[in-house]
């Protein structure tokens, strides 16, 4: 219906967002209740937006998210709208300092170089066990290659002929002798070296999973700085990501959520007199 008209900038002047807005509804011909049902709000809180209720709208977080997903429905330039907002927000004393979480990049890199070291010591063993055992393997018992001599000589023939056989029955079993005791050998390396280096277990990515029992704006992001979600959920909706923790997490309507971690139920407890919460959710063995 709206698809091919282009977005309205608000002009620079003293109108306030919810004046925009519903500007934008009714040069489109929408209704109250259109737009409601639209953005899965309730009519109540759509005359609260156009008439700059916002002491009826929960927190900032909430103003800001009902106020882009209107913008977008009815084409109104949301740089400028909220450039707007932002200036009432100050006046009115709606806005709230968010202060990032600075990750410890000194502690981190002391911790991948203790790891790095500890895995050159730990080859350096193995290799040091290894060549041990080499070396042990190459002392081999000795055979004894005495042959006695025949007692009786028949003739020269027979004897050089018996001297020939028994040579070669030695030889045989010096081969057989030396070739089982390399491979005995060998089984205790490979059964010494398993057993020292022993099965490697892959880590996974972390999962937080979230339920909604109320409206919330929620913004994610993982350790590696992503931004994982930032958007309104509904009422009875769920909510799954994965990345690398620690995550930090910002909720508008904190008591409204269910969240685990890794299958693990984490407790949300927002500041007194506020439902606004800003956390940092870490599997249990970053903790």
């Amino acid at each position: 219906m709206t698809n091919d008209i282009d977005p309205v900038t608000p002009e620079v002047n003293h109108s306030s967002p919810g004046n925009i807005l519903r500007d934008a509804r009714e040069r489109l011909g929408l209704t109250q209740e259109y737009v409601a049902k639209e953005l899965f709000m309730t009519l109540t809180k759509v005359k609260a937006i156009e008439s700059d209720q916002y002491n009826r709208l929960h927190s900032d977080t909430f103003i800001r998210g009902y106020l882009r997903a209107y913008a977008q429905l009815v084409k109104v330039d949301l740089v400028s709208l909220m450039s707007i907002y932002d200036g009432q927000a100050k006046i009115l004393g709606l806005k709230e300092d968010f202060v990032p979480v600075k990750q410890d990049v000194s502690n981190r890199k002391i911790w991948q170089f203790a790891g790095a070291l500890i895995g050159v010591l730990f080859l350096m063993w193995l290799l040091s066990v290894w060549f041990l055992d080499n070396r042990k393997t190459n002392d081999y018992p000795k055979v004894n290659l005495a042959v006695q001599n025949p007692t009786v000589s028949v003739n020269a023939t027979s004897s050089s002929v018996a001297s020939d056989q028994s040579t070669s029955a030695s030889a045989s079993s010096i081969v057989a002798v030396n070739a089982e005791t390399l491979s005995v050998a060998i089984k205790n390396d490979r059964s010494k070296f398993e057993s020292v280096s022993g099965p490697s277990v892959a880590q996974g990515n972390d999962t937080l999973e979230f339920y909604f029992h109320d409206e919330c704006w929620v913004e994610v992001s993982d350790a590696n700085g992503d931004v994982l979600v930032t958007e309104l959920k509904m009422k009875d909706t769920q909510l799954v990501l994965k990345g690398q923790s620690p995550f930090d997490l910002k909720l508008g309507n904190a008591p409204a959520v269910s969240l685990k971690i890794n299958d693990e139920a984490v407790k949300l407890v927002p500041a007194l007199g506020t439902n606004v919460l800003t956390i940092k959710v870490s599997r249990r063995s970053d903790q």
